[in-house]
């Protein structure tokens, strides 16, 4: 009975280890002081629990807090909010998209540069943007509406580009639609400096859009190896008593 007892302990102790390597996530939004820092007032975003801390600010983010309020280094520049109320929005509850969330032009191209990331380390991306006139919602004749693609070469999973647009059917605030109004980079690497780049690319052209970004969510990528490890170790551990 004794080695079996040993031997339970193995996936215990593998499950700690996955815990203790377990996802952090960081919010960040544009709106200005227009709502509260928790996800009860920015309910339904994709990932993350009622009342998680958010993160606002007007321009440039620096040492942007995780979800449950611990301190990080991580910064974001390249986007400055340009006070554009997104009125039909707010009353659906869907603030995430309350506040046209930069200050974008027309068939412009902005580096959005996320700073102060793990080296190497793995990171999903999730990206709002969504217009502030509603009869560019599912309009694709409406060049009010957010419409390009968001691109980084730093991704290794679900490619470097991800299109999105406002005028596909049904787009609104109430339901998130990956390609309508949010889109999710998978796996992104951080560079040797702790960077990931993305390039907000809005249509050009004749009929040019903006692409201006309402909100972000980065989530860690846990490594397996250190969950792996710990169950390696449990492993021997219980090897060697049973000798």
């Amino acid at each position: 009975f004794m080695k079996n007892r040993n031997l339970l302990l193995i996936p215990s102790i593998a499950i700690l280890g996955s815990s203790l390597c377990s996802a952090a996530l960081y919010n960040v939004n544009y709106l200005g002081g227009r709502a509260a820092a928790t996800e009860s007032s920015l309910n339904g975003v994709i990932t993350g629990g009622a009342g998680q801390r958010w993160n606002q600010a007007s321009g440039t983010f620096t040492n942007i807090l995780d979800s449950d309020g611990g301190a990080s280094m991580i910064g974001i520049a390249g986007i400055n909010f340009d006070n554009q109320n997104n009125e039909e929005i707010t009353t659906t509850g869907q603030l995430i998209f309350n506040g046209n969330g930069a200050n974008f032009n027309k068939g412009e191209n902005r580096n959005i540069v996320i700073s102060g990331l793990t080296l190497n380390g793995m990171y999903d991306i999730y990206i709002y943007a969504l217009s502030h006139n509603t009869p560019s919602l599912g309009n694709l004749a409406n060049d009010e509406r957010a419409s390009g693609a968001f691109t980084t070469t730093n991704t290794t999973a679900n490619g470097a580009s991800q299109p999105l647009e406002n005028g596909n059917a049904g787009t609104s605030a109430n339901t998130f639609v990956a390609g309508s109004n949010y889109v999710r980079f998978e796996k992104i690497v951080a560079d040797g400096s702790g960077n990931i780049t993305i390039v907000a690319d809005a249509l050009d052209g004749a009929a040019p859009t903006r692409l201006h970004v309402n909100g972000l969510q980065i989530v860690t990528v846990p490594e397996p190896s250190s969950a792996a490890l710990l169950g390696l170790g449990a492993f021997a551990l219980v090897l060697r008593r049973r000798k």
